[in-house]
């Protein structure tokens, strides 16, 4: 698309809705990003009646796809937190780069202070957007 034709096209548009037409849309916009980043990892996952319904490598619990129900379904070591398969650990070196030992298992967080501004530490120890 050339600029002449894509000055056309954005005139065109502008002039029939009006700027406050145009304001509308943008805050209707963002609203709309905040709401679905303000989405959990409960409410993205998926709902199943058995384990047939999960994706490959995932399980049924309480009627939503998860990675683990106990320690038995992780491998390499891992153990099952909060229906994910974490790495164990004695200190902090043990773990990745973004995670600390907490309670023999390496977490992204266990309090708000281990997170970046503007993000909080949830049940299930990652730092999510407040």
């Amino acid at each position: 698309m050339d600029d002449r034709r894509f000055d056309d096209m954005t005139r065109v548009l502008g002039q029939q809705s009006g700027r406050r037409g145009m304001l509308k849309a943008a805050a209707g916009g963002m609203l709309g990003l905040v709401g679905l980043s303000a989405l959990t990892d409960g409410a993205l996952a998926r709902r199943c009646s058995t384990n047939d319904d999960c994706p490959a490598n995932k399980l049924c619990d309480n009627r939503k796809c998860v990675e683990c129900k106990n320690d038995r379904n992780c491998s390499n070591g891992r153990v099952c937190l909060n229906n994910q398969c974490v790495k164990r650990c004695k200190t902090n070196p043990d773990c990745d780069r973004n995670e600390r030992c907490v309670k023999n298992v390496c977490v992204e967080c266990k309090s708000d202070r281990d997170c970046n501004k503007g993000e909080k530490c949830n049940r299930k120890n990652k730092c999510v957007n407040k």
